[in-house]
């Protein structure tokens, strides 16, 4: 399963959604890093970017332990990128439904609610996944 999560995660790049894979070690430093890392980027490529994807160090053990991997995301906060284009800065909602497909094509168990303020599980079955409350 962990091979077609990777997939995922290379997948979600190549629609310019900034993936990463155990990124750091909490919510914290993993958010302010990918933040950061946009800031960092020039421009033109910034400018690309729709929105992130990541889980960190703790999701990362509790996937080891239990089965199920934490997927955090959102999309990109177009007013401090003012020219994007029309075809950038999806909202969180649209970012975990793109998210969303790409685990379900590549056949992994996933679970989501649809709120775009809530975690997405992935996991090594879906009666795992099932298992996750939000």
């Amino acid at each position: 399963m962990r091979e077609k999560i990777k997939d995922v995660f290379k997948a979600l790049r190549k629609k310019q959604i900034i993936a990463r894979m155990d990124h750091l070690c909490c919510s914290s430093c993993a958010g302010y890093s990918l933040a950061t890392k946009l800031d960092e980027m020039p421009e033109a490529k910034a400018k690309k970017k729709i929105g992130f994807a990541y889980w960190h160090g703790q999701d990362e053990e509790s996937y080891q332990k239990y089965g199920t991997l934490t997927i955090r995301y959102g999309g990109i906060d177009t007013r401090r990128y003012p020219d994007r284009d029309k075809e950038t800065g999806i909202d969180s909602k649209k970012i975990g439904e793109m998210i969303v497909a790409e685990f379900l094509a590549a056949g992994v168990p996933v679970k989501w609610n649809g709120d775009p303020n809530k975690c997405i599980f992935v996991g090594d079955s879906q009666e795992l996944v099932d298992k996750e409350s939000f």
